[in-house]
């Protein structure tokens, strides 16, 4: 039995490092056929190198693409509760125009960039 394609999307803000190291581990042990994923990582405002190593990670692999939208927002930590979320709704509809434009998966589901998902997440989400 063929699996249905799955299209993933991600925030990412100051991620570089550890965070986008444990992120690309975790999707890249799901238990599910990696030519029936795809991933959009949307990054926006990083203060760091968070654009250039999913760039690079884009590079390795084809499945990957990567979106850039910066909403002026300052970091989380000094800017009100309501800019947070705006900021994040931009972008995350940054990532779904994406998926949409592509029009290749037949399911679609948000992860969170600092989660560690379980390997059957996608089956047990599609069974």
């Amino acid at each position: 039995m063929t699996l249905p394609r799955v299209s993933l999307w991600s925030q990412f803000r100051d991620s570089e490092g550890q965070q986008i190291e444990l992120y690309r581990r975790s999707v890249t042990n799901l238990d599910y056929p990696p030519d029936q994923v795809r991933l959009y990582l949307c990054e926006g405002d990083s203060d760091d190198n968070t654009l250039a190593e999913l760039q690079a990670w884009a590079i390795e692999d084809d499945r990957l693409t990567v979106v850039q939208h910066d909403t002026g927002i300052p970091h989380y930590a000094h800017s009100p509760r309501l800019e947070r979320m705006q900021a994040r709704a931009r972008n995350g509809n940054v990532g779904w125009e994406a998926i949409v434009r592509d029009n290749w998966g037949e399911y679609a589901l948000m992860l969170e960039s600092d989660l560690i998902v379980q390997p059957n997440l996608l089956k047990s989400l599609i069974e």
